[in-house]
């Protein structure tokens, strides 16, 4: 899955130079397809197609509770896991709010309609793989989805903003990505004090 998540890093970052020499380069916009359908094939091999299904069916519906996994679990164990998972969650999400961000550039609650968009599609996912025991049905990823396509947008946004000619230009980037600074302030935190919780155990 790793691997997978790494592809969609690439994939995202190409669109965001796609979104911002589109109008200057046309032939990008082939890539750009393309790239496209390669990360449908992976968001449905990661979401469905790549899992076992089981006869245990779990679900997990208290909100943010995963980041007490992370600092009860131990970073040696499954707290790395769902450390993984969570960020895995919102990487994936990405591309997808930055291709909403492009298809409803001019509308008016761009913002709400990329939230619902991904909020539903992370929602039949988590009920697909309830219904077919090949998941659980965790809040937090409903969360996290969510959060990944609003941050793909946020980015989406930045790109029409950076202009090297412009003083203010950090200024308003930083200003437009505040939520995602600040939620890798929070998880960064939670990974930390988890890794120094299992250092100290580890000198004792």
């Amino acid at each position: 899955m790793i691997v997978k998540i790494y592809f969609i890093i690439f994939i995202f970052l190409y669109l965001c130079v796609w979104l911002k020499y589109r109008e200057r380069y046309r032939f990008l916009d082939a890539i750009a397809i393309m790239s496209f359908l390669m990360y449908i094939c992976l968001f449905a091999s990661i979401t469905l197609l790549s899992r076992i299904g089981s006869d245990i069916i779990e679900t997990s519906l208290v909100p943010l509770c995963s980041y007490y996994g992370i600092l009860t679990k131990g970073w040696d164990g499954e707290g790395l896991y769902i450390a993984q998972s969570l960020m895995g969650n919102v990487i994936l999400f990405m591309p997808l709010g930055l291709l909403l961000a492009v298809l409803f550039r001019e509308k008016k609650y761009k913002f709400l309609i990329v939230i619902l968009s991904a909020f539903v599609v992370s929602l039949s996912i988590e009920i697909i793989q309830f219904s077919f025991s090949i998941g659980t049905f965790e809040v937090d990823d409903l969360i996290h989805n969510t959060l990944g396509a609003v941050f793909g947008l946020l980015i989406a946004d930045c790109v029409d903003l950076i202009d090297l000619h412009n003083k203010d230009t950090f200024y308003r980037v930083s200003k437009k990505l505040t939520p995602l600074f600040v939620f890798c302030c929070i998880f960064g935190a939670v990974c930390m004090a988890s890794i120094i919780k299992l250092w100290i155990v580890q000198c004792r």
